[in-house]
């Protein structure tokens, strides 16, 4: 789980930033932000039932 986001930056965003095409590498950045933001999100949840139970 920790690679996976330097992976997807790597497949799809190098090739673009070696192009010039630097719209793909924002969105492929701005992707993993929020698969981070939401892991984050179901882990707090995930502790906070656990402590209310």
């Amino acid at each position: 789980m920790g690679s996976l986001p330097v992976s997807f930056l790597y497949a799809f965003g190098g090739d673009e930033l070696l192009s010039g095409n630097i719209k793909t590498v924002i969105l492929a950045v701005v992707l993993v932000l929020l698969l981070v933001g939401l892991y984050e999100i179901i882990r707090r949840d995930q502790r906070r039932k656990a402590q209310a139970d």
